[in-house]
C-alpha cells in the first residue's frame, strides 16, 4: 500500500506522528509519504524537528494574510500535483483543519480514498467553531473510514447515516502522543521556572480560535483581569501566538507583574507546564484532551465544545467568551474547593495511548 499522510497544523502532526510511527515496523507491507501543506509553518517546522522529522513532501507556505479561500486554492494546487505526480493508494487525513479539508477534496477529486483520523466530533453549529465544524462535518460525509477517538464521536457518525461498518472507535491519538512526549526532556527551561515559582496559583492561557480573536481585547482580555482581581493569588501563564490580535495581548499586558508572556510553547513542554499548573484557560480541543487525562481542570473560553466527553466528567467547564460569562463561570469554579477537586482526577475518557496500533491494524487489514 502506498499512503500520504497529510498535515499542515501542529495538532495535526501531533496526532497524526504516532501513527506514522506505528507504521514504521511496518515499512515491508505499506509506503508511508508524508505531506506537509504549509498551513502552519512557524509552528509545525520545529516540532518536526523535535520528533526528528522532516516531510517527505514539503509544498510551499501558505502566507497567513490570505483568505480562508485563497489558502485552500494553494493547497489545493500543491497537494492536486503531489497526488498526480505519484498517486497513493489511500490519504490519511487528521481532525478538521483546513489542511484536513484541502487533503480530503483533493482526494475525492482524484479518486483516492481517504481516512479520517479523530472523526465523529460534532458540535451541530456550523459557526462554532468556525470552519472547523464545516470541515469535519463534510469530510464526514465522504470519508472511506472513521477513526473515532470516543464511542459519542462514532454515535455522532451513526446518526448522520454512516455506516457501522466504516466506524472504529480507536481512542484518539493525543493520548499517544502524551505518552510518547512524556519521556521528552523541556527545552524552555524559564517557562517551567516562572511556572515553578507560582506554586500552583499559576493558569497557563491559550488561545487561537479565529471566533476568539476579534473578542480578545474587548471581551476575554478584561474578563481575565476581572478573574485576576477576584482571586488576587493567581497568575496567568499567557501563551502568545503569531498574529496582530496576539500583539494587542503584549502590549496591553507586557507591564502586568501577574502575567508573564510566553512564546509558542511545543507539545513536549506544554506538558511539563501542566503538571505544574493549577488549571487552564482555553479554547483548544487538544489541550482539553491531554488536561483531562492529567487532571488538570480545564476552563473552556468557547460557546461551545465538541469534547463533551470533558465536561461530562466534570473535567472542564464552559465558561464561554463574553466577559461577563467567562468572569460569572470562573469565579464559580474556581471559588469551588470541592468542584475544583473533582476536576483534578485524572480520567481516561480518549483512549489508552495505544489507538494508534489500532489504527494501523485495520489500514493494513488486521483486526482492530
Amino acid at each position: 500500500m502506498n499512503l500520504d499522510v497529510v498535515f499542515g497544523t501542529r495538532p495535526e502532526w501531533l496526532k497524526l506522528v504516532p501513527v506514522v510511527l506505528a507504521l514504521q515496523p511496518r515499512s515491508g507491507t505499506v509506503r508511508v509519504r508524508t505531506v506537509f501543506t504549509g498551513q502552519q509553518p512557524d509552528l509545525v517546522r520545529p516540532l518536526l524537528a523535535r520528533w526528528g522529522f522532516r516531510p517527505d513532501v514539503d509544498l510551499a507556505d501558505v502566507p497567513r494574510d490570505l483568505s480562508l479561500s485563497t489558502k485552500l486554492a494553494h493547497m489545493l494546487r500543491g497537494l492536486d500535483a503531489a497526488f498526480a505526480e505519484s498517486p497513493p493508494d489511500c490519504v490519511l487525513v487528521q481532525g478538521d483543519t483546513l489542511s484536513t479539508f484541502a487533503g480530503a477534496l483533493a482526494s475525492y477529486y482524484r479518486g483516492i480514498p481517504f481516512d479520517h483520523v479523530e472523526a465523529g466530533l460534532r458540535t451541530f453549529d456550523l459557526d462554532n467553531p468556525f470552519p472547523e465544524e464545516f470541515h469535519r462535518t463534510v469530510v464526514g460525509t465522504a470519508a472511506r473510514m472513521h477513526y473515532c477517538p470516543t464511542p459519542l464521536a462514532r454515535e455522532n457518525l451513526l446518526q448522520e447515516g454512516v455506516p457501522s461498518a466504516r466506524t472504529l472507535v480507536t481512542g484518539n491519538t493525543s493520548m499517544d502522543a502524551l505518552r510518547l512526549a512524556k519521556s521528552l526532556p523541556p527545552s524552555n527551561a524559564a517557562v517551567l521556572d516562572a511556572v515553578e515559582g507560582a506554586n500552583r496559583n499559576a493558569f497557563l492561557v491559550t488561545l487561537h480560535r479565529r471566533e476568539n480573536l476579534p473578542l480578545l481585547e474587548t471581551e476575554i482580555l478584561p474578563a481575565m483581569r476581572d478573574v485576576l482581581t477576584a482571586f488576587p493569588d493567581m497568575r496567568l501563564i499567557w501563551v502568545l501566538r503569531p498574529g496582530p490580535a496576539h500583539e494587542i495581548l503584549r502590549t496591553s499586558l507586557r507591564d502586568d507583574p501577574r502575567v508573564s508572556l510566553v512564546e509558542p510553547l511545543d507539545f513536549v513542554d506544554i506538558l511539563h507546564v501542566l503538571t505544574r499548573v493549577g488549571g487552564v484557560f482555553t479554547d483548544s480541543g487538544g489541550l482539553s484532551e491531554e488536561c483531562a487525562a492529567l487532571g488538570v481542570p480545564t476552563l473552556v473560553l468557547r460557546q461551545a465544545t465538541e469534547r463533551v466527553e470533558s465536561l461530562q466528567s466534570g473535567n472542564a467547564a464552559l465558561v464561554g467568551n463574553r466577559r461577563p460569562s467567562i468572569v460569572r463561570e470562573s469565579i464559580a469554579v474556581l471559588g469551588n474547593p470541592a468542584w475544583l477537586s473533582r476536576m483534578q482526577q485524572p480520567v481516561t475518557l480518549y483512549g489508552d495511548g495505544h489507538a494508534a496500533d489500532r489504527i494501523v491494524d485495520h489500514l493494513l487489514g488486521g483486526a482492530p
